[in-house]
């Protein structure tokens, strides 16, 4: 998403996008799906990351302390708070719940 861009604008940019890809061949298709996949991917892990610091920030503790507590090491905790690990759900449902907070999936 380009955040700079004025609302209007915004959906104007979001039309003239879908609007290429309905042109688009099947092919083309499957590669523009697979993209946005990876998009939403590196979304989750930076709103996730910014999750975890924010919250472990609030209650005073240092990444060393959540890694303990979470049984997961320190480094991993540095990376998932930058946004640059894929952490798996049990690592995830770890953290959380080393913070008080719980994991919720949900389908669209």
């Amino acid at each position: 998403m380009i955040t700079y861009m004025k609302s209007k604008e915004y959906l104007d940019f979001q039309e003239a996008t879908a609007e290429r890809v309905k042109k688009l061949t099947p092919e083309g298709k499957a590669l523009w799906d697979q993209l946005q996949l990876e998009v939403e991917a590196k979304n989750f892990r930076k709103v996730f990351g910014q999750t975890i610091c924010q919250r472990r920030e609030a209650l005073g503790l240092s990444q060393r302390e959540l890694a303990t507590l979470a049984t997961v090491s320190q480094r991993d905790v540095s990376h998932i708070e930058q946004g640059k690990a894929n952490p798996t759900v049990t690592t995830q449902i770890k953290l959380l719940s080393a913070l008080g907070l719980k994991l919720a999936i949900e389908a669209k």
